[in-house]
């Protein structure tokens, strides 16, 4: 397994070595996490992406197809897993499981699927693999797993690593990378340098890594995921977006536009990466989804169920928000004080227990977490929830038409344009053990252009609330690229499904990766051999 530079670290990692070394290509992974397509593209066509642009004329390459309205917390289980949510059991990191009315924090454990390093390393092959966001620690890897190095909203601050001293080694050469502040500094434009120096860091230092680890040659399959192009994009659209309705021209007159910065670093990151890895190397870069505009419809889609209910203004949700915003606006060493997260933790606990859950008890239907860019809701159903109000079948089915018209009706005031994408019954887009565990529609929303008030002549009218630090927020499509000898570059025609991208990487590998999809045979040499 590739080492990080100690004879003491050889001999930690001699027992997480094979000995065996397959005869099959070696498989290069580099994901960058919400790293916009579009932008990618028109950037690398300017020249100031010069890396991608190659890559770009070299590759068979083309966009990726997430699953129906889940971006943020599902996508990379789901790339993986090469299996969708309702199969692996996480769409986003916080969940109301089914019969259920609270919500639950889903841990990466929780996935019920294999990852393709799992299923490499259980055939043999050497692995390294570095900051897969939302990816379990795999402890009996056949090489080195590092989680939560520098990802975006980590779900371990501190890290892990399998073998466990793999990380303190990093920390003791490296240094320990600055945290995760995204949405937690106030938006002015000192803040917004250091965030950006903060971000340029962590590329700088994982990038460090990489090269160590690439040079070290023992390595069958590695992969390695930059997240910074995440909290840039969530924290700094509105400095790069004048059209957005937060943009400040003084703001970014001071600051400049961090999206240019941070992906100009990740399109160097690409190329030293891409100079150690070999010719010879399968070489397959994906980026997970997109990034465009924040204008907060989620924030008003319960108001909006609960009118459609003839209830009053909500007290619960409206409470618990302003409980995280203030939250928010804490200092971060005070927000991150042991008694103030326990007080934080037994505060929203004790709101959720006895006026948020109880109401939803009562409601046929309501909002449950999920990001931004889709509002996701859960229909109170008899037999499945334990005080279901809704009968199964026509009943069922008749509410969710309802639903799907009345929220289709949507419109910007300004404008009168529709702000509804399209809304999603999951049940005719997802099949699987764990379906019943996602919300039984999702919500997307349009985002053509700024939004500040939502409703209908009918219904009324719901005024979006103000921006804090976010304005930033996903888009549902991804981008792929595969480079290899045997490989003829060109743009595909249809955009590959992210399941199909595990699959992929065990066959060329030739490992066997329990999937329900197939290899995407458009990525696949002519001679893989």
């Amino acid at each position: 397994m590739p080492v990080i530079g100690s004879e003491n670290h050889r001999a930690l990692l001699s027992a997480a070595r094979g000995t065996h070394r397959p005869a099959v290509r070696r498989v290069l992974v580099i994901g960058f996490d919400a790293l916009d397509p579009g932008l990618l593209q028109r950037w690398a066509g300017t020249g100031r992406l010069p890396n991608f642009a190659a890559l770009l004329r070299s590759s068979t390459w083309g966009e990726t197809e997430n699953p129906a309205a889940i971006y943020a917390g599902g996508v990379w289980p789901s790339f993986s897993t090469g299996v969708s949510p309702a199969r692996h059991g996480r769409y986003f990191r916080y969940q109301v499981p089914r019969g259920g009315y609270a919500e639950r924090y889903v841990p990466p454990g929780a996935v019920r699927a294999p990852a393709y390093w799992e299923s490499a390393s259980e055939a043999g092959r050497r692995v390294f693999v570095c900051d897969v966001p939302h990816a379990r620690l795999s402890q009996r890897l056949r090489g080195v797993q590092l989680v939560d190095w520098s990802t975006h909203e980590p779900d371990s601050p501190n890290g892990f690593s399998s073998p466990p001293a793999f990380i303190d080694e990093l920390r003791r050469r490296f240094g320990q990378p600055a945290p995760d502040r995204c949405d937690h500094v106030p938006p002015t434009p000192a803040n917004a340098r250091r965030l950006t120096r903060e971000l340029l860091a962590r590329i700088d230092s994982k990038v460090a890594i990489g090269v160590e680890q690439l040079g070290a040659g023992d390595w069958d399959l590695f992969t390695m995921v930059f997240c910074e192009s995440h909290c840039v994009g969530h924290q700094f659209w509105s400095a790069h977006d004048a059209t957005h309705p937060a943009h400040d021209p003084g703001f970014a007159a001071v600051a400049g536009d961090p999206m240019t910065t941070v992906y100009a670093a990740l399109d160097a990151a690409l190329g030293r990466l891409l100079e150690h890895a070999g010719a010879e190397t399968f070489v397959l870069v994906f980026a997970s989804h997109g990034i465009g505009p924040e204008y907060n419809e989620s924030s008003v889609l319960d108001d909006v169920l609960r009118r459609l209910q003839g209830l009053p203004a909500p007290l619960p949700g409206a409470l618990r928000q302003t409980m995280q915003a203030s939250s928010r606006r804490m200092p971060t060493p005070l927000r991150e004080a042991p008694i103030v997260r326990f007080a934080r933790t037994r505060l929203h606990d004790w709101l959720q227990t006895r006026m948020l859950v109880r109401e939803r008890m009562r409601r046929p239907y309501f909002q449950v977490p999920h990001n931004h860019n889709a509002g996701a809701i859960r229909i109170n159903l008899a037999g499945r929830e334990r005080y279901g109000t809704v009968q199964p079948g026509a009943e069922y089915r008749a509410l969710r038409e309802r639903l799907r018209a009345e929220l289709s009706s949507l419109v910007d005031r300004a404008t009168n344009r529709p702000v509804v994408e399209r809304v999603v019954f999951t049940s005719e887009v997802f099949d699987g053990p764990f379906a019943a565990d996602l919300p039984d529609l999702f919500v997307e929303w349009s985002r053509r252009g700024p939004v500040t008030e939502i409703g209908s002549p009918g219904l009324g009218w719901f005024p979006l609330p103000a921006f804090t630090q976010r304005t930033g927020d996903h888009s549902p499509r991804g981008l792929v690229l595969a480079r290899a000898s045997g490989l003829t570059p060109r743009r595909l025609v249809r955009p590959l499904p992210v399941t199909a991208l595990a699959p992929t990487i065990a066959h060329l590998l030739g490992v066997a990766h329990a999937a329900d999809s197939e290899p995407a045979v458009e990525l696949i040499p002519a001679d893989p051999a």
